[in-house]
């Protein structure tokens, strides 16, 4: 397909640049998650030509607002990540994207440790399509999700009151924002995805010495 071509679906270079500028420059999560649900509904041009310069311009600035973005937060805020994670696990997985597969791993390392379950059960598909499609750069970062794993287990006790508290309905345990850290559900599912990972890693390869995610 041709840029003409691409240019069919009602998005060009101009419309992309215009996307990420928006949304950096937005007032609020509100404001961005309008801007995000205006990316969502242009995301063919993905599988176009345009492709990179999608990447270039709109993944750079969502996942720069990421890496910033609250933790544990609710409303707009919360909203705001999923939508952007939404957009994040409906990239084609090309050439394109290879530069970038780093950027989307260290990003799930870092919401794995730190942020809800909720957020956490949408980092799962993403890292399952990675886990499938990547798997030697996965392999590399498995140090770095066994240290988070670590910190889910350290957290068990109160993973444990507040599943209990859930159970009789105590207000104070099963109410907020759950942090996968205190949550067995995360817990589970995250580890479901990366045990074929770490079971071939140990067998076949030797993971780099990663970096603990800030």
């Amino acid at each position: 397909m041709s840029l003409a071509e691409a240019s069919h679906f009602g998005v060009g270079r101009d419309d992309l640049a215009r996307f990420a500028v928006e949304f950096r420059d937005a007032d609020g999560a509100k404001a961005r998650l309008a801007v995000v649900d205006r990316v969502k509904e242009s995301l063919e041009v993905a599988h176009t030509p345009l492709y990179p310069t999608l990447l270039e311009t709109v993944f750079k600035e969502f996942h720069s607002y990421m890496l910033k973005a609250p933790v544990l937060a609710g409303g707009d805020e919360a909203k705001l990540k999923m939508a952007i994670l939404e957009v994040f696990q409906r990239l084609p997985d090309n050439d394109s994207l290879t530069k970038y597969i780093p950027d989307l791993l260290g990003l799930c390392l870092r919401l794995c440790k730190s942020d809800s379950q909720e957020i956490v059960l949408l980092v799962i598909p993403l890292l399952l399509s990675l886990q499938r499609l990547r798997q030697n750069v996965v392999y590399s970062y498995i140090l770095d999700f066994l240290r988070v794993f670590r910190g889910y287990f350290e957290a068990i006790g109160n993973a444990c009151e507040r599943h209990f508290a859930g159970a009789r309905g105590d207000d104070d345990g099963a109410a907020g924002v759950v942090p996968a850290s205190e949550s067995f559900l995360a817990m589970r599912e995250c580890i479901s995805v990366l045990s074929p990972v770490l079971e071939r890693s140990l067998i076949y390869s030797t993971p780099r010495q990663g970096t603990q995610p800030d």
